[in-house]
This record gives structure tokens, sequence and C-alpha cells, in this order.
């Protein structure tokens, strides 16, 4: 007999309805994207040339201590025309959001559906809150990095003719 561990999520999401209502997308995703502009710490970068960006991308912006010990910045999400790209769920919390309908798997972080109307945007928010403070958590325990700089290091050679 071979036991399961089954780890439940820290948060619960409903199910995904299939059903459209294109008439209240519009305003859905603007007032996600007002929720999200209300995060603290977070800093923004739109991508793309176009009048209006393609993407947008956001970022925990780490201003604590002295500058050259902070951490270099955690993405946050990436707000795409294709859906909203979350960073900082376990695999277990992406596998939950994938089986109820709310994305597909991305590497390591999860591409969810952009909302339709206001329940959607709600269960969105939930999922960005809790992306947020886990990776407000994870980044808050990492130490400062240093970059090596590999110009001065000495070459060795790997053949047989020293």
């Amino acid at each position: 007999m071979v036991a399961v561990l089954r780890v439940e999520p820290h948060f619960e999401v409903p199910a995904r309805s299939p059903e459209k209502s294109a008439a209240a997308e519009g305003p859905a995703r603007l007032a996600l994207a007002d929720r999200i502009s209300s995060l603290s710490g977070i800093r923004t970068v739109e991508n793309g040339s176009d009048t209006l960006p393609s993407s947008v991308t956001v970022y925990l912006a780490n201003e604590h201590g002295p500058a050259r010990k902070r951490t270099p910045p955690v993405t946050l999400c990436v707000i795409s025309r294709d859906g909203l790209t979350i960073h900082g769920l376990s695999l277990h919390e992406r596998r939950h959001l994938v089986m109820r309908g709310w994305g597909v798997l991305d590497h390591h972080r999860v591409r969810i559906f952009l909302p339709r109307y206001e329940e959607e945007v709600d269960v969105c928010w939930r999922i960005l809150q809790h992306a947020h403070c886990s990776l407000l958590n994870v980044s808050a325990r990492s130490p400062g990095t240093r970059r090596a700089i590999v110009g001065n290091l000495p070459r060795f050679s790997r053949t047989t003719l020293q």
C-alpha cells in the first residue's frame, strides 16, 4: 500500500466558470490594475515601444538598507494581453490554480487568465496578495548578493601543453 501525501495550498480558490461575459472584461481588468498599483513596495516597468505597452512587469522594490547590500528586484508578476504571469507561488499552489481552471503552468510560475468580471477580479487579487506576501518573506530573508568581476581573474589552459 502506497501512502500519498497531499499538501493543500494556503489559499482556496473557486473553480473558474467557462462562460464568458465580454461586456465586463475592460472594467474588470482596469480594476485589477488599480489594485496592483496599491500594493506596497512595488515598481512597474512598461515593456514595448508602442503607445500602449505590450506588457507591464511589476517588481518588488527592495529599498531597505545600504545600496551595496540590497538584493536585486524580484519579479512579482507580468501583465500582458495573454494573461497575468505570477511568480512566488509554490508548486502545489500553482497546480491548484491549474486544476481549478485559472491558468496554465509556465516553468516556475503560473499564467492565469485575465479576469472577466468583478468576482474574478477578487480571486485574482487574492492570488496576487498571496504571491506578494510570500515573495516579501523570501526577499526579506535573503542576504545581499555581490557580483564578481571576471575580467581580472587569471586564465588557465586546459590543454596538456603546460
